[in-house]
């Protein structure tokens, strides 16, 4: 038996529809290309029921026999709103295999002459066993639309109801938004409804769009009933103008409502994308609230590009937004106008979901631009999710453009909002990164405190070199100095080099030292160059060192 085909079809129409919409039931259709090669269409006569505020609903009986290999069945709809169709029948097997195949598709007019397509909006296979099977809402504007009835993957002729509900509204996505071309406005703090139409060979996505005046936060809700299974339904995204994704999630079917949380966004023009995952007759709820943002922090800010300046001594605030594929990056641009010793913190509140949880939350990373386009981590540090933040310290760096990036430190997300702040000092002698080569060592005096820390990079181990001139054959003395701690573990080592590399002099430092001192040293004349590094433990601690001659 021939099937009906599937694809995209044109048919010249003979009747025009506003006149047969008044006074006829049945279209006359010239074959143009076997798509009604059996059958001239029903029309269903909706257009006095769908005056009223309340839509309409009507029943139509047909019947599929050897004779007939589809029935079609045309309406017209004079505003726009929801469509379901369901399909009854007898009972006839017991199978799940589908006796049936339903699909809706949308009659449009091509330009040309008097020439209409028929694109598909979805469909829904009515199997053996069940008696009445259907689709769930779709979103229509006013329009002409055709149901195909046709046998599915066993044929068993029979009578069956085909029942057509419809009802107005405005707030029901309207296919086709299959993409940004084509979506829908969005109210904001609006409840949009929408579905996931079934295609063959593509899946439904829904686009709406949506634009900001003002600086405000969105948040982004999904919701729809439970349908308690654990697969993935839908892929919500939230996407610029320009297509880059701002934030994006998965929900489950048995996930009853899920967000974006706050995201700070600047005035312009955005998207929600709606990916269908797998085919359901669900209905899903979409709001986009706004508000009076809590954070400072503004997507997209993702790339050193994408940064906004961080001023000294000002708070930044910002969340990591929840992404399907990869992570949020948050970029903040450090301008020091001259060579400086910054502190940085970054605080958060306790993740309550996380609390008693010993995982990583955030990484905070210090860059620095290089000439040829790269960066260069100068300092990481890790916060967990139950601590109450992090600090980098002793960092003295010369003046230009820094970057720190706040990103996840796994792939688990949290929505917990997060402080930046940092401040510079010019009053002390500090050591200024990079300095973790002879070729890059620090110039220092003598009779002076220099201040640096050992920071370290993942496993790349900082170690910080200092450069004097002896200018005459003399004596000096190396003192090294930290702040007390009660521990008693070995965590710095300071050695004492001359130019050739061969070591002069070495003291170890432990935490529950104070100061150390390598004693009364002989040096001739020539470079000479402090290398300070971890000993067995490491420390960050700040330490600082003076040379007595």
């Amino acid at each position: 038996m021939k099937k009906l085909l599937k694809k995209r079809a044109l048919i010249l129409i003979a009747v025009v529809f506003a006149l047969v919409a008044v006074s006829a039931t049945v279209i006359a259709l010239e074959v143009k290309d076997t798509l009604f090669y059996l059958n001239t269409p029903t029309y269903i006569n909706t257009k006095p029921l769908s005056l009223g505020t309340h839509g309409f609903n009507v029943t139509v009986k047909g019947s599929l026999d050897d004779n007939k290999e589809y029935e079609a069945y045309l309406f017209t709809l004079e505003q726009n709103g929801s469509l379901t169709v369901s399909f009854n029948h007898e009972e006839v097997a017991e199978s799940v295999l589908d006796g049936w195949r339903v699909t809706l598709y949308s009659v449009q007019n091509t330009g040309v002459d008097d020439w209409y397509e028929y694109k598909e909006l979805t469909y829904f296979d009515a199997l053996l066993k069940a008696l009445t099977s259907s689709w769930g809402e779709t979103g229509l504007e006013k329009g002409t639309y055709c149901i195909i009835v046709e046998p599915g993957q066993l044929f068993f002729p029979g009578e069956f109801d085909l029942t057509v509900s419809f009802t107005p509204t405005e707030s029901f996505e309207k296919e086709f938004n299959d993409t940004k071309e084509t979506a829908n406005q969005l109210r904001l703090n609006r409840v949009i409804y929408g579905s996931s139409g079934q295609r063959s060979g593509e899946a439904d996505a829904d686009y709406f769009k949506f634009e900001i005046t003002n600086d405000t936060y969105v948040d982004v809700t999904f919701a729809h009933d439970d349908e308690k299974l654990p697969q993935v339904g839908w892929v919500v995204r939230l996407l610029t103008d320009d297509g880059q994704e701002i934030s994006s999630f998965s929900s489950k079917y048995q996930d009853l409502s899920l967000n974006t949380g706050k995201i700070n966004l600047r005035p312009g023009i955005y998207y929600i994308c709606v990916e269908t995952q797998i085919q359901t007759g669900l209905t899903y709820r979409l709001k986009i609230e706004t508000g009076i943002s809590e954070t400072t922090e503004f997507e997209i800010n993702d790339t050193p590009e994408q940064a906004e300046d961080f001023p000294e001594n000002t708070i930044v605030s910002g969340s990591l937004a929840p992404r399907v594929l990869g992570l949020d990056k948050d970029y903040f641009r450090m301008t020091l106008t001259e060579e400086s010793y910054v502190t940085i913190n970054f605080t958060h509140a306790f993740d309550e979901k996380e609390f008693d949880e010993d995982y990583n939350g955030w990484n905070v990373r210090l860059l620095r631009p290089e000439s040829d386009g790269s960066y260069t981590e100068i300092v990481k540090r890790i916060s967990k999710w139950n601590d109450e933040g992090v600090s980098i310290t002793g960092m003295g760096l010369p003046a230009g453009d820094y970057y720190i990036l706040v990103d996840a430190d796994s792939m688990r997300y949290t929505s917990v909002s997060y402080e930046l702040i940092y401040t510079c000092e010019n009053d002390i002698l500090y050591e200024h990164e990079s300095n973790n080569t002879k070729e890059t060592a620090n110039e220092v005096g003598i009779l002076k405190n220099y201040y640096g820390t050992l920071i370290s990079t993942d496993m790349n181990f900082d170690r910080d070199f200092y450069k004097f001139e002896v200018t005459e054959d003399r004596n000096i003395a190396f003192q090294f100095y930290h702040d007390y701690t009660s521990e008693n573990s070995l965590a710095w080592v300071a050695t004492i080099i001359d130019e050739n590399g061969n070591e002069v002099k070495q003291v170890q430092s432990a935490k529950n030292d104070y100061v150390v001192s390598t004693g009364v040293i002989e040096l001739t004349k020539g470079t000479y160059y402090i290398l300070i590094e971890n000993d067995l433990y490491s420390s960050e601690d700040t330490y600082w060192f003076k040379i007595i001659a």
